[in-house]
């Protein structure tokens, strides 16, 4: 070693003319044992280092880097899921229970046990932390020199320990099923009702005794039928019936509880109530069918088209307001025709409705009929909207007649048709014939 450190030094060593100079074997005694102490004391220092790191193999980190260690090490002793399933001992698995044990298991001595039914037994162990605030330590990002304060090394890291969260869970076989959790009756005209079923199933083999409730007494929703016991391995349907009152979305909750299992089952119902719309063509509703000859008939159309989003139902009906006296022909039919008079459109469509003038007689005035379209919703008052159809006509017993040049003196035009007939003489006053002697 004293002639490689002179190799790598050869200045030092030289004397005057640049020859290496000689150690003494004091001296290289000297240099041996400083390297031995040296070497000694690293060896030391190794062995304390490994001993302090297996009695905590956190020291010598800092505190984020501690804190961040023990979370890397947790993680790793507990997985971030753990659990084991177990089955219960039911019927339906006492055949695979067999052939995973080689035969039929040993019957305890107190005798036989009745099979228990069918469950799955569920436990897990979920570990979480618990950080301090303001120390942010991230498993892939390591911490930086300027990071939040962490906790110093006087405090207790376990502190800051994971802790398992254990969760046991137990699942049987349904005894009470239904087909769904929801009814959606959609849109729906106001006061129109509309009627669905919800099918419960008992799959157990007792009855079932069965009790409804949730429904408002003035709401929207009910339930038709009565909610009887429920046979073993059979099924009945509830007549669940929405009937908006007013516009507007309705959501309330269906519960069906069984005492006797201890089951209780929730459904959500749902609707909307809205208002029908439609659009008549003629906007107006008048419909003239001009001058013609007593006897013939002639035709007009409007059609309804439904602006709504479902399908309603139209009447076309003489007002009893406007018609108290509706004018007839001499053989007793009506002077106006409608087909049809009544109809369901679509949502979206249209409807054709023909009008028919057919007098049978002649008369100076014109005929008159106010027809109201409506839009059947099933309530007391029968319509939510209605339109007016203004009808009008006149008859000739010639195809030549005279009429006044100016419309507005035009006896069409001046004499509505509750008015008596013109040409005809009214009875005089008493008093007018008492004067005549």
């Amino acid at each position: 070693e004293a002639e490689a450190a002179a190799a790598v030094s050869p200045k030092k060593g030289k004397g005057k003319k640049g020859k290496p100079k000689k150690k003494s074997k004091k001296e290289l005694e000297e240099e041996a044992k400083a390297e031995a102490e040296a070497k000694a004391k690293a060896e030391a220092e190794a062995k304390a280092k490994a001993a302090a790191e297996a009695a905590d193999p956190m020291a010598g980190l800092s505190p984020a880097e501690r804190l961040l260690r023990y979370r890397e090490e947790a993680l790793t002793a507990v997985p971030f899921a753990e659990g084991e399933v177990t089955y219960s001992d039911g019927p339906e698995y006492e055949l695979a229970a067999a052939i995973a044990g080689g035969g039929p298991e040993p019957e305890p001595e107190h005798g036989p046990a009745e099979p228990e039914p069918w469950s799955r037994h569920g436990l897990w162990r979920v570990p979480f932390f618990v950080e301090r605030p303001g120390v942010t330590l991230d498993a892939e990002t390591p911490p930086k020199a300027d990071a939040a304060p962490a906790p110093s090394d006087s405090e207790n890291l376990t502190d800051y320990a994971p802790v398992a969260l254990q969760i046991e869970t137990v699942t049987v076989s349904r005894v009470l099923k239904a087909d769904t959790q929801s009814l959606a009756f959609g849109q729906l005209a106001v006061g129109m009702d509309k009627v669905m079923p919800l099918r419960l199933r008992n799959l157990s083999d007792d009855p079932v005794p069965l009790r409804a409730y949730g429904f408002t007494a003035t709401g929207p929703f009910s339930i038709l039928n009565a909610c009887r016991a429920l046979p073993p391995r059979d099924s009945m349907k509830l007549l669940v019936k929405f009937k908006p009152l007013g516009d507007g979305h309705r959501m309330e909750t269906l519960v069906v509880e069984a005492p006797t299992l201890g089951k209780v089952l929730r459904f959500n119902v749902s609707g909307q109530g809205v208002r029908p719309s439609m659009a008549l063509e003629p906007a107006d509703g008048r419909v003239d069918f001009g001058a013609v000859l007593a006897g013939t008939a002639r035709s007009r159309s409007v059609r309804i088209r439904n602006t709504s989003n479902f399908a309603l139902q139209f009447r076309v009906s003489p007002d009893p307001a406007t018609n108290p006296r509706p004018d007839r022909n001499f053989n007793g039919l009506d002077v106006f025709g409608v087909t049809p008079s009544t109809a369901v459109v679509a949502s979206g469509a249209e409807q054709e409705i023909k009008l028919e003038f057919r007098p049978d007689h002649a008369r100076l005035w014109p005929f008159h009929r106010e027809l109201l379209v409506e839009i059947l919703t099933g309530t007391e008052e029968g319509a939510t909207e209605s339109k007016a159809l203004l009808l009008s006509g006149a008859a000739r017993d010639r195809q030549v007649y005279c009429a006044a040049a100016d419309a507005r003196e035009d006896t069409y035009a001046q004499l509505p048709e509750a008015v008596a007939e013109p040409l005809r003489m009214r009875p005089a006053p008493l008093a007018a014939l008492a004067s005549l002697g």
